[in-house]
């Protein structure tokens, strides 16, 4: 929702060194999209003082991103589009999540997104 208030049209958002690991940078002048990001910890083990595998929510912070847009370089490999036909698996997977216990649903008021997942369900835009 901050990216939406802050810049509308943002399609891809990474922060600045993300976008130099993929080969683009961020244009001169550019102002930076605030978002919050979770602060995660590794948690130790208390009875070994090791560190384990258990990471833990500490808070959140602001942190700044750059959209696709505001960057120049490489061209970054499409993100999040799928070729083919996947209707033959349709069927295969409304079984799959409900023998899971989610509850499949369709509702417009999501639309233009094309899903969303929360806590036991998940809502299309459309039923097509």
């Amino acid at each position: 929702m901050l990216i939406a208030l802050q810049k509308p049209t943002a399609s891809h958002v990474a922060g600045f060194r993300t976008w130099k690991k993929l080969g683009r940078c961020v244009r001169k002048g550019q102002k930076a999209i605030f978002i919050l990001a979770p602060t995660v910890r590794t948690k130790k083990n208390t009875e070994t003082e090791e560190q384990g595998g258990n990471r833990g929510l500490l808070g959140f912070r602001g942190c700044g991103v750059f959209d696709y847009s505001q960057t120049e370089g490489c061209e970054s490999p499409i993100i999040g589009c799928v070729a083919g036909d996947p209707s033959q698996y349709q069927e295969r997977l409304i079984k799959f999540v409900a023998a899971e216990g989610i509850a499949p649903s369709y509702h417009r008021a999501i639309c233009p997104a094309r899903g969303i997942s929360e806590g036991g369900k998940i809502t299309r835009c459309s039923p097509e």
